[in-house]
């Protein structure tokens, strides 16, 4: 009869901390998102995160994934980048300690928001170089084909 007591008991305490708790200890103390910071120098520069137009400066991204960047400004070379995740042993640490007091759902819900994860790196500054060729469209001067324009050594 005890046992079935306890059996009960552990069952309720399971129930009713996957119904009030819709986020584990991590998501509440680091959240689902991260602030990175991104400049460019460049006039004109244009930013697109994960294919979406954005403006410089301070960014907040999910944790949950990583992150495509495409920063491009007339007559300059575009570069893409990528934000990656790591796991922040703390926060993993955390992890551990929730699954030993049974707060599965918690450990669910952080995990699968990324709540545990770091975003790499934090800070960037892209600077843009200019198009390494030079195209001349005046009259009387000969085509010449691309494959022997040697492109612009750097300085």
């Amino acid at each position: 009869m005890q046992e079935n007591a306890r059996r009960w008991s552990l069952g309720r305490f399971m129930l009713v901390t996957f119904l009030l708790v819709p986020a584990g200890c991590v998501t509440l103390a680091r959240g689902r998102t991260e602030t990175v910071t991104i400049h460019c120098p460049s006039q004109g520069a244009q930013l697109s995160v994960d294919g979406k137009p954005a403006d410089f400066g301070q960014i907040e991204l999910s944790r949950a994934q990583e992150h495509e960047l495409h920063v491009g400004a007339p007559g300059m070379q575009s570069r893409d980048l990528r934000i990656t995740r790591r796991v922040n042993s703390v926060a993993f640490g955390a992890e551990l300690v929730e699954t030993v007091l049974l707060l599965i759902p918690a450990v669910a819900v952080d995990l699968g928001n990324g709540a545990e994860q770091d975003l790499v790196p934090k800070k960037l500054s892209v600077e843009l170089e200019p198009n390494a060729y030079v195209v001349v469209d005046e009259p009387g001067f000969w085509p010449i084909p691309w494959a022997l324009i040697q492109p612009a050594t750097p300085r």
